[in-house]
């Protein structure tokens, strides 16, 4: 691998793989990792100046705080060395004895800075010329978005920094859906459906379990006179809903693949400017929540006919959610059998996990005859919008609950370690013999899970 001393600004990539790149292509000295730490934390924070002992105790919670101080000092000089060593430039960090700040207009290019930069509203309707400039502007912070942001990075001494590592991923996961479902309507709407067909099969690669993802992507590809493609897509679409989510596609999903089969599914002739705006990204207040989520999955195992599943599944299904919502449950999807419920939204709760175990093991005492009845329960961090319908806005905390779901045996409660910290001390547990759990690449260090044996009787 060549080094490379500073000469010309660099190319700093805190988006997918970290790296240091030099005007000439050269990788520069690569930092420690509470270097690329600080310098992500400081490029997050847009500019503004962070207090130099509440970013010691982030890092170092465990020393002193004249430990923890000097260890910042070291870091810190590294850092500055990496980004100004060679030339006589301006600093693009600036500290004093209280504050540390990143310039935001460093001479350096710094990939989240230039994501995070971007809009993504529509200049179409009130200025049409400026589609084509918009739409390359968008499509440059798109191609930003190579994997997550600091893929396969943490720190195991320091919580604070994986809690908030997290809450940015999330944060920019969603940012890149909305350039990829923006992109994808905008070019739709200008009658480039195969450009929108690139743009929306990124966006279903980044959220597989998106149904109104994969709902853009089959049609797009019908659209595109691909028709094998597109019901190939409903094929996984359907697999994946009931893999990681235990339902089946929406009416809507099933209706558009019927059409799509008959081939009676036209493509529609491309719109002009006029009229043509695309709608508007919702805005939200965002929230930082902790919650525990609930996946309980009652399944039929010996009956394959889906109206008989259903007409079976109603009455046990309405009983289960009575009894999540005594524990303060709150109830959001309820699709074939399959119900997720959030406890701490859209009132926090101190005891919302040790409410979550007693729900589901209130659930599995329920006798339900000729059914089968798993409960999973993960607790994490969302972000939220407020919107009662959709508490975990990207949903990852709610896959990790179905994924850790399928560890479970019939009629029993399996929860995953972090929720086995929060209540351990208030339920009898026995560790799970299977390897510990692995979830999806983005969601950080191994877990393991733990089950109850016991029963706790439900609140009065």
């Amino acid at each position: 691998m060549t080094y490379a001393v500073v000469t010309e600004p660099l190319t700093i990539r805190l988006i997918g793989n970290l790296a240091v790149v030099s005007a000439d292509g050269c990788i520069v000295p690569p930092l420690p990792r509470k270097g690329w730490a600080l310098l992500a934390y400081l490029a997050a924070s847009s500019g503004f100046a962070q207090p130099r002992d509440r970013i010691a105790e982030i890092f170092w919670p465990d020393l002193s705080p004249s430990a923890s101080r000097n260890n910042l000092r070291q870091v810190l000089l590294v850092l500055q060395r990496v980004l100004s060593g060679g030339k006589a430039v301006a600093p693009c960090i600036v500290a004093d004895r209280q504050t540390i700040r990143l310039v935001s207009n460093c001479h350096h290019r710094i990939d989240l800075i230039e994501f995070a930069a971007v809009t993504v509203e529509c200049a179409m309707k009130e200025d049409p010329s400026r589609c084509a400039s918009c739409i390359a502007r968008l499509e440059s912070a798109a191609a930003l978005y190579r994997d997550e942001f600091m893929a396969g990075f943490c720190i195991d001494d320091c919580l604070e920094f994986e809690e908030w590592l997290q809450i940015q991923r999330e944060a920019l996961h969603r940012r890149a859906l909305a350039l990829l479902e923006r992109l994808s309507q905008c070019h739709e709407t200008l009658g480039n459906s195969d450009r929108a067909l690139s743009f929306a099969q990124r966006a279903a690669e980044l959220e597989p379990w998106n149904e109104e993802g994969q709902r853009r992507l089959i049609r797009l590809l019908a659209l595109n006179g691909q028709r094998a493609a597109a019901l190939s897509q409903y094929d996984a679409c359907r697999r994946t809903l009931k893999e990681e989510l235990g339902v089946l596609p929406e009416e809507e999903t099933r209706a558009l693949a019927v059409r799509i089969q008959k081939g009676d599914f036209k493509t529609p002739p491309a719109q002009g400017h006029e009229g043509a705006a695309v709608p508007p990204l919702p805005l939200a207040n965002w929230e930082r929540r902790q919650v525990t989520v609930l996946c309980c999955e009652i399944s039929a195992s010996e009956n394959d006919d889906l109206d008989d599943i259903l007409e079976l599944l109603r009455e046990p299904q309405a009983d289960c959610i009575r009894i999540i919502r005594r524990f303060c449950g709150h109830v959001v999807r309820t699709n074939e059998g399959g119900l997720l419920a959030y406890f701490g939204f859209p009132t926090a709760l101190e005891n919302a996990a040790q409410l979550a175990v007693r729900a589901g093991l209130a659930l599995t005492a329920q006798a339900f005859s000729g059914l089968d009845l798993r409960v999973a329960i993960h607790t994490g961090l969302i972000i939220t919008g407020g919107d009662p319908n959709v508490p975990d806005t990207i949903g990852r905390t709610s896959s990790q609950a179905v994924q850790l779901r399928n560890r479970a045996r019939r009629n029993e409660v399996v929860v995953s370690a972090t929720t086995h910290r929060i209540v351990s001390g208030y339920f009898d547990w026995n560790d799970l013999p299977q390897p510990k759990v692995r979830f999806n690449r983005r969601s950080g260090p191994k877990e393991k899970a733990a089950r109850r044996t016991g029963w706790a009787p439900p609140p009065n």
